[in-house]
């Protein structure tokens, strides 16, 4: 996983690489392959900006907040990351519930009881036959 910081009118410190970091890591957990992902911190009227732009094979995530506390700022991205990822899954997850893309050979056909009895009874007659 790549990662970059930049800052505009905002003092890097270690603390708060060290911070950056660690929440980075646990987003980590959700994603495979190339990952790279992008803060960007800028001082304005409102507060400090936080940007968050993370990309890999398969998808593109973006998430901005505005706050007086850095911290608080950080978190509350990270919250907004997370949101997207699990609003994501959860519509792959459903995608695969409702059977899209499946093949009608793998989809199982139920036949009624009686057809099934009679299919029953002509196997056991051949065998009968057979023996």
């Amino acid at each position: 996983m790549k990662m970059t910081m930049s800052f505009k009118n905002v003092k890097n410190s270690s603390r708060l690489e060290r911070v950056v970091t660690e929440k980075t890591k646990r987003m980590a957990k959700f994603f495979e392959g190339q990952t790279s992902i992008a803060w960007s911190f800028s001082k304005s009227d409102g507060g400090v900006v936080i940007d968050v732009k993370m990309s890999g094979p398969s998808f593109h995530y973006h998430a901005h907040s505005r706050t007086d506390n850095l911290y608080k700022g950080i978190d509350a991205t990270i919250t907004k990351i997370e949101r997207q990822v699990k609003k994501k899954k959860e519509k792959i997850k459903n995608r695969m519930h409702r059977g899209k893309g499946m093949k009608e050979d793998n989809i199982l056909q139920f036949r009624p009881k009686q057809q099934w009895e009679l299919e029953e009874q002509e196997y056991n007659e051949s065998i009968d036959k057979a023996a």
